[in-house]
């Protein structure tokens, strides 16, 4: 279990595939931080009972997990991914598209960005894919912003 408890545990994991395949990972309110390594854990899963980070600041890393699609994830509580670049970073589940339910996928967001929540998905080979916001949708909060800003200028 990362983070029992009151306060938030950081567990920075020191080496390739320092978890042991055969548990499972608990994410209670914690950081888990893969520390720039591969963790292959065939048969580990993973659970969120409170709103959690696995942290890939520490450069490219992987973290594959086994299924996890059977485990209950705590209802409304945010899988958050920090520093999560998908052009060297991974995340998986199983090896394809049924590793985590649609519910549990709507529990992941992106750097702290919450329009990115129930916008991940798995590909075919179970990694996680959660894209970035659309240039439209960007281009439009500018266009608002710069609207808001004019109109506030002229009051």
């Amino acid at each position: 279990t990362v983070g029992a408890g009151g306060t938030p545990v950081t567990l920075k994991l020191g080496a390739a595939n320092t978890i042991n395949n055969s548990s499972r990972v608990n994410l209670s309110g914690g950081i888990l931080d893969p520390g720039g390594f591969h963790h292959n854990m065939g048969l580990t899963t993973l659970n969120l009972s409170d709103n959690s980070t696995i942290d890939f600041s520490s450069g490219s890393s992987e973290i594959d997990f086994a299924n996890s699609s059977s485990e209950l994830w705590t209802s409304g509580k945010v899988l958050n991914l920090t520093a999560w670049d998908p052009s060297i970073d991974a995340l998986r589940f199983g090896t394809d598209m049924s590793g985590l339910t649609s519910d549990q996928l709507a529990q992941i967001e992106s750097n702290g960005d919450a329009s990115t929540l129930g916008t991940a998905t798995l590909d075919a080979s179970g990694y996680l894919v959660v894209p970035e916001p659309s240039a439209g949708l960007l281009g439009v909060l500018g266009g608002m912003g710069m609207l808001w800003n004019s109109r506030r200028r002229k009051a």
